[in-house]
């Protein structure tokens, strides 16, 4: 699998403003993998998801009210902590953080 500069995680619900992060950040020359590449549901989809994360260098955790509650970024920060990539979230609300994203002592 190919590598790139960036893994982003995000909600469905956000996809209008995760759209506007992808654009922004191709236009500074990043390669950025998101979950829109048509890839399939079941086994496959989490094998593709884990190896983009494997093979990322920097993990976007897009945190919002739907985000922050999706069983989908729960285990994408969980993968993306065993590997110890770096994470950045972006904001795009007040919401609080889910406590099970939050790290571990």
């Amino acid at each position: 699998m190919e590598q790139n500069d960036i893994f982003i995680s995000y909600s469905r619900t956000d996809e209008q403003s995760v759209k506007k992060i992808v654009t922004f950040l191709k236009r500074e020359g990043f390669k950025v993998w998101i979950d829109k590449t048509g890839i399939e549901t079941g086994e496959q989809f989490k094998n593709v998801i884990v190896d983009a994360i494997c093979n990322c260098k920097i993990f976007i955790f897009v945190s919002s009210k739907a985000s922050n509650v999706s069983e989908w970024t729960e285990k994408e920060i969980g993968v993306a902590v065993s590997f110890r990539k770096k994470i950045i979230p972006i904001k795009l609300d007040k919401s609080s953080y889910n406590k099970s994203l939050l790290p571990h002592p």
